[in-house]
């Protein structure tokens, strides 16, 4: 199976969600909120499709793919294991059923075409962290993430929407520093100088012989960095 298919349930989503935005599409009457939910619903379920067949084949794709190298060792990469198929495929069955009901919810909203766009855009995203191949590549989405979900807090643009969305960016942009922290650690304390899933791990023993309590405080620090967006997900 191609590597390519591993970046396309996390790419098409997004690109998809950039170009409803692009398009200045509106969706104020009836007929083409229609339309509108047409297509969501079809991109939807094409991509939990893409994501049941890259499981399906995931056996054939244990190089994975590297999208582009960023210094050294360090790259962003696709691959997916058996807990990403896991959460990729609770994904994949959960995010159709909720763009059902998303449709009702938001039929006498506003701005119900950026809703969906960020909405398909959020999919993909969240299909990044799933084939995340390494801990940069997990930290790049996370980190998307909440660039992508940021308008979906704000979207009402109430008093308690604006409040809301303060709060979340003020969580999410700590959480993002304590995790960098534990990012930058591991980088730092690699044997191979990667951060890649591997069996094991991929710090150093000798060291990190000598700094165990520090790498624990790190690891803390890491550990609530990335609980936070999992805590305060909208």
């Amino acid at each position: 199976m191609n590597g390519i298919l591993l970046a396309v349930p996390a790419l098409l989503p997004i690109a998809a969600g950039m170009a409803i935005l692009a398009s200045g599409y509106g969706a104020e009457d009836e007929r083409t909120y229609r339309c509108l939910e047409f297509v969501v619903e079809g991109l939807v379920l094409l991509n939990s499709l893409l994501i049941a067949v890259v499981i399906a084949g995931r056996s054939g794709l244990d190089h994975g793919l590297v999208l582009f190298k960023l210094y050294g060792n360090l790259t962003v990469r696709f691959k997916l294991d058996r807990m990403g198929s896991v959460f990729a495929g609770l994904v994949a069955f959960l995010w159709p059923l909720a763009t059902l009901y998303s449709f009702e919810y938001m039929r006498h909203e506003k701005r119900r075409v950026s809703f969906f766009a960020y909405y398909l855009m959020t999919y993909g995203v969240t299909a990044g962290i799933a084939f995340s191949g390494n801990l940069v590549t997990m930290y790049l989405f996370y980190e998307l993430l909440t660039l992508v979900t940021f308008p979906l807090v704000l979207h009402p643009m109430t008093k308690e929407a604006m409040r809301a969305s303060r709060k979340y960016l003020y969580y999410s942009i700590g959480g993002a520093a304590f995790a960098f922290i534990g990012l930058i650690f591991v980088i730092q304390y690699s044997a191979t100088g990667t951060t890649e899933f591997v069996p094991g791990g991929v710090l150093s023993m000798a060291a990190a012989e000598g700094n165990r309590g520090m790498l624990l405080f790190v690891y803390i620090l890491a550990f609530f960095g990335f609980g936070v967006k999992a805590a305060v997900f909208p």
